[in-house]
């Protein structure tokens, strides 16, 4: 959701989830950050090599939906590096649901490998699962071979090495940008007393052993115009952070902790170090919050170098910008909301696209003063009110949102948080119809001692439901002040974990 907070998105697919949990994971898995090799191994019943023979299909019955209608997996082992199993046993793995972070498999998965770090069968504690099947989860280092390098390095030459400290990580991400090579490049590892140098092999892996326990800075040889991207790095565990836990990081090097006889590991991708900044202005040069800025191509075809969302400051900035020519376009789709309540306007201030300046942007490029005052605004109508319990203590912290009618030029919806006080206060687009109501995701214990709440879980059929507030008709011809929202069940203490 955007409300007055900052929000980036971009034009083309991301691939991103592929080099962090493999390509057959699970579609809509949410994953933290990736353990080390040496964390995994030990955390691990079976840590095996196995190849795909075959997938038992299924047809969906009973309202059980089989994720490319693919039951089971049957694979054989190939190489054992911790567990009880021998080469050339079959194992039966079950099918994951699709965004419960337990592999899946397709027709196209045959005759593939994969390095799988396995929980006994049964040891997954989910009523929904087979306890005869094998399950691989699909956050972790598991994976297919292709993008093992890193975990073989270490496996391969278990007895050797066990005991000792070791770095390890991989460079290029998923995709590598096309120009930039990541075999033979040189990586400085930084120590309080003393830096180390490894150069990456062919797979863009690097690794080093028996290094004094401590903070180390990880810097890679970077090529010129890039830096390292952000994104892949906070999956890193061995990263330090900071207390928004956020990566520690410096466009060429990235902060990390090896501890006592562990492994420390960091995968390092890059992007064009590159930036687009500017402001978008009201008609008075105040700041607007919330608007969408973005950059299409300077030829008039689809996709471009992505965007960014104005914070309360008014300020944008749009970072690793493809190299190529753009236009800079406020409200791209043209849809009028109470965010953005003019149609789209391009730089400098020309709603004819024809008349738009076109930049020019490669790497390691700075263009800064893109400011944008929009010539005049849709006129907006306030709401403002109290969200209150039926105890009439405040709600805080809680959106509450306005649902408008459907229509195709106008998005209408609008939401903001409550206050300390439970105070809210909206914009919306004049003329347009609908209406205001809060709502809150509940379940049994979710707070102490507050049994009206908890009946009316029960009265939903489960143990947990979303409870709404009345309804208030809202037809924004006219300013609104002192509305009421009540959630029908008194302030409770939530429950701490």
């Amino acid at each position: 959701m955007l409300s007055r907070s900052r929000k980036r998105f971009v034009f083309a697919p991301l691939f991103l989830l592929a080099f962090v949990v493999g390509i057959e994971s699970a579609r809509a898995c949410s994953c933290g950050p990736r353990p080390t090799v040496l964390d995994s191994y030990n955390q691990s019943d079976v840590v095996v090599i196995l190849r795909v023979l075959s997938v038992e299909k299924a047809e969906n019955t009973d309202g059980h939906h089989y994720v490319d209608g693919v039951r089971s997996t049957t694979m054989v082992v190939e190489k054992v590096f911790k567990g009880n199993l021998k080469v050339n046993d079959q194992l039966v793995f079950g099918q994951g649901g699709g965004a419960d972070c337990i592999w899946t498999f397709n027709d196209k998965s045959v005759g593939h490998q994969f390095l799988f770090y396995l929980g006994a069968p049964g040891k997954l504690d989910r009523d929904y699962l087979n306890p005869e099947f094998w399950y691989a989860v699909a956050c972790g280092r598991s994976t297919n071979m292709e993008r093992a390098t890193d975990d073989l390095l270490y496996l391969e030459n278990l007895e050797k090495v066990r005991g000792k400290t070791r770095i390890s990580g991989t460079l290029g991400g998923w995709p590598t940008p096309p120009d930039l090579t990541v075999a033979g490049r040189k990586i400085k590892i930084i120590g309080p007393k003393k830096t180390y140098e490894v150069k990456t092999d062919s797979h863009g892996v690097f690794e080093i052993y028996d290094l004094p326990a401590g903070k180390y800075l990880i810097e890679p040889e970077v090529a010129a115009g890039y830096k390292i991207d952000p994104f892949m790095v906070r999956y890193s565990a061995s990263v330090m952070r900071n207390d928004n836990e956020e990566p520690e990081l410096k466009p060429r090097q990235v902060a990390i902790v090896l501890e006592p006889k562990k492994h420390a590991g960091v995968d390092i991708a890059f992007t064009i170090d590159n930036v687009v900044r500017g402001k978008v202005l009201d008609p008075k040069g105040k700041p607007m919050a919330g608007a969408c800025v973005a950059l299409p191509f300077s030829e008039p075809r689809e996709g471009g170098g992505g965007g960014d969302c104005t914070d309360e400051k008014g300020i944008f900035e749009i970072t690793s910008v493809p190299s190529g020519s753009y236009v800079v376009a406020v409200n791209v789709g043209g849809t009028l909301s109470s965010h953005q309540p003019f149609r789209t306007l391009y730089y400098p201030n020309v709603h004819d696209r024809e008349k738009a300046a076109i930049i020019t942007i490669g790497p390691g490029e700075s263009i800064n003063e893109i400011n944008i005052v929009v010539p005049s605004l849709e006129e907006t109508i306030t709401v403002e009110g109290v969200l209150r319990y039926s105890d009439a203590k405040p709600v805080a912290d809680v959106y509450v949102k306005f649902n408008a009618e459907k229509s195709e030029k106008i998005d209408g919806d609008v939401w903001e948080k409550t206050d300390a006080n439970g105070h809210f206060s909206l914009k919306i687009l004049k003329g347009v119809k609908g209406a205001l109501s809060a709502e809150d995701y509940v379940y049994i214990g979710k707070y102490e001692n507050c049994p009206k709440l908890d009946n009316l879980i029960r009265q939903s059929g489960g143990d947990n439901t979303t409870i709404k507030t009345n309804l208030i008709p809202i037809l924004a011809d006219r300013n609104y002040f002192d509305l009421e929202l009540t959630f029908p069940y008194p302030a409770c203490k939530k429950k701490e974990r």
